[in-house]
């Protein structure tokens, strides 16, 4: 017979695994796949400044005041291995080693009618600027399904409307290593443990409505079917002690373990733009003054997970790297300089540019070493009022913004049309890069994105298929 001391007990050693499993109520039960595929969602929130990244712009340019650069170094001209160009910052020197891996994808559109973090963020995350369905736990209904849809690691705040987040968990490297010990001195749980016994009866008690409360009971009591077994794959997580403040490399480690483990296929790491006091979104002089150091930590953050992916054996002989689509991207890039500001090193920040993003991609299933899609306004003579076009003036009066080129998808090709009015669909648009994913993941057709609500899904971004 089992006292209360024994209920609370193993209770407590439970808890935590519990909770982990009431996010993911009819998920678990699953092996990993014959053929592993990770997907790894670095988001860097705030709005990357694309000059300072791969769509630089030469220092001509900021001598002819057209643009706000404070790094001082010339732009390098960058070449795909599908011969399109882009010019690049110095400031990413240490990714270039692993640039045969990844390809840049610039001039991406994004949500044209908001230039807000949250709205972008939400196109970004789910097609759609008010929230919605979230892409990665759809990775996670290709195959075997594994327990937990995705993880989310890291300081920052990403500011999202996910719908279907139920399924997530949001771990440091110290709690997961925590749960990990706990779970190993724990007795062992069964399916038909008393404890969880009397779990359930408390949570079909709440479930006789069709309150909010109820439905959470109702996951939670389903999600407690599958406590042991993942209880049991936690056990098997040994991961270092964190000593000091938590890195991106011991996270993305941690991630490495988890996916090894077969806990989850998905992970998405949240840089904290905050960690260093210099911002990201840079409006101000002063923060957009930072740039170059921040830009520069930011590459050799980038750098160090793409080493340790590349170094660490997923197999006897697969990396890490070899098993995971890997993406790094914002909800939009920035504006060249801000309204009405005489440019110069001591005058002006910058503002959200939704007509332009750029991503990196690489890993499993993607094609390294190209360069897709292109912006205008790349050199003074492309800022010449008779060089611009009309669809850009008619969202850029100022011009302000170097916008994505019109792109043509089925070809991967960047046109050098200058459309007369802005239309979403002569464009590169984020969609296209999300249903790529979809396709290199094997997803339902269903899910793919389109330009409008129950218009038809726009052309996947084929081209970046290996």
């Amino acid at each position: 017979m089992q006292t209360r001391r024994d209920f609370l007990k193993v209770g407590a050693s439970s808890v935590g695994c519990a909770y982990v499993a009431a996010q993911t109520p009819m998920l678990f039960g699953a092996e990993a796949t014959a053929e592993p595929h990770f997907f790894l969602q670095i988001i860097i929130p705030g709005g990357v400044d694309p000059s300072y990244f791969f769509d630089a712009r030469p220092l001509e340019m900021t001598a002819a005041k057209l643009i706000q650069n404070y790094s001082g170094t010339e732009a390098i001209l960058y070449t795909g291995s599908n011969g399109q160009q882009t010019w690049r910052s110095q400031l990413m020197n240490p990714l270039m080693p692993y640039m045969n891996k990844i390809s840049v994808i610039n001039g991406v559109h994004m949500v044209a009618a908001f230039d807000g973090h949250p709205q972008n963020m939400n196109f970004l995350l789910t097609g759609n600027a008010f929230g919605g369905e979230g892409q990665l736990p759809h990775f996670n209904m290709t195959g075997k399904k594994l327990p937990l849809d995705y993880l989310e690691v890291g300081g920052g705040f990403f500011g999202a409307d996910l719908q279907n987040a139920a399924g997530s968990a949001r771990l440091s490297v110290n709690a997961a290593r925590n749960l990990s010990e706990k779970f190993r001195n724990a007795p062992a749980l069964a399916a038909e443990n008393s404890v969880l016994r009397q779990m359930r009866k408390r949570t079909a008690n709440l479930q006789n409505n069709t309150s909010g409360l109820a439905q959470a009971s109702w996951l939670l009591d389903q999600s407690l079917d599958q406590t042991p077994q993942v209880n049991q794959l936690l056990k098997n997580i040994n991961l270092a002690e964190t000593k000091g403040a938590e890195t991106m490399l011991q996270s993305i480690s941690m991630v490495g373990e988890l996916f090894r483990g077969g806990l989850a296929r998905s992970a998405m790491y949240v840089f904290d733009q905050f960690r260093t006091g210099a911002f990201i979104d840079t409006h101000s002089i002063e923060s957009a003054k930072n740039q170059p150091k921040v830009y520069g930590d930011i590459a050799n953050d980038l750098a160090s997970v793409m080493k340790h992916l590349s170094e660490t054996p997923f197999d006897d002989k697969r990396s890490l790297f070899d098993v995971t689509t890997v993406m790094v991207c914002s909800e939009f890039a920035r504006t060249m300089r801000q309204s009405a500001s005489f440019i110069s090193f001591e005058s002006t920040g910058t503002d959200h540019n939704q007509y332009s993003n750029s991503f990196l991609i690489g890993g499993k299933g993607i094609r390294g070493g190209l360069v897709l899609g292109a912006t205008d306004m790349e050199s003074i003579a492309a800022c010449q009022k008779e060089a611009i076009s009309g669809a850009h003036l008619a969202v850029d009066r100022e011009n302000l913004m170097a916008i994505g080129k019109p792109f043509n998808v089925a070809t991967a090709t960047v046109s050098s049309d200058r459309p007369a009015e802005y239309k979403a669909e002569h464009y590169l648009n984020c969609a296209s890069v999300a249903n790529a994913l979809y396709d290199a993941f094997g997803c339902d057709k269903k899910f793919y994105r389109s330009m409008e609500r129950n218009g038809p899904p726009v052309p996947s971004l084929k081209a970046l298929l290996a």
